[in-house]
């Protein structure tokens, strides 16, 4: 009569064990994008801390060289930051508790970011003195980038955006409310309230 071999129960388990975790990490690899997917793409050349991308509803952890593409969600922690390279040598960074859409219209490529919240800050590059016109989103204010280099800020609960200009012009328009926009100097900085029209005494001269 043929001997069957009893398998000891704990190596049953281990075996098991072993099989969940190496499923786990099959599951945990990002789709990658396609070439089609990466054109017009943002790419991370530097971070620090807890940086995402939200990709197929599950968040994916950057390192650098990682490729966003258009309409993906960036997701930093606590302790996050990262800068991002677009085709052009313009970059942009995130904060820490932020989350940002990277080309949220994908018709129009001339909208950068949409910051829902927290920090970004944008450095265009102008080839041959030409413009470069691109635009930041938030929730209560559009911002058109004439100059160089600009902060925008959202702030959690009120939607409070502060936009502060560093180098170069930048216009400001608020999202909600009526009123002609406003051109921000190297600077100075405003801040757009939902619930407030604009008035003369946001406009001050930061320093």
């Amino acid at each position: 009569m043929a001997r069957f071999n009893r398998v000891p129960r704990y190596g049953v388990r281990t075996a098991a064990a072993m099989l969940a975790v190496a499923l786990s990490l099959v599951s945990q690899t990002p789709p990658m994008p396609s070439a089609v997917e990466t054109e017009g793409a943002a790419k991370l050349i530097n971070f620090t801390g807890q940086i995402s991308v939200v990709r197929s509803g599950y968040q994916w952890a950057l390192n650098a060289g990682s490729i966003v593409k258009r309409q993906e969600v960036i997701v930093t922690g606590p302790d996050g930051w990262g800068v991002f390279e677009v085709a052009d040598g313009s970059k942009f960074e995130v904060f820490n508790n932020s989350r940002v859409v990277f080309r949220a219209n994908q018709g129009e490529w001339r909208e950068l970011l949409e910051v829902w919240l927290g920090k970004v800050r944008v450095q265009i590059e102008h080839f041959g003195g030409l413009p470069n016109n691109n635009k930041v989103h938030t929730p209560t204010a559009v911002i058109s980038v004439r100059g160089t280099i600009f902060s925008v800020e959202v702030e959690d609960q009120t939607e409070t955006t502060t936009v502060i200009d560093e180098e170069g012009s930048v216009v400001v328009r608020h999202k909600l409310q009526a009123g002609q926009d406003r051109i921000l100097m190297p600077g100075e900085y405003v801040r757009v309230l939902r619930n407030e029209p604009w008035r003369r005494r946001c406009w001050i001269r930061a320093g």
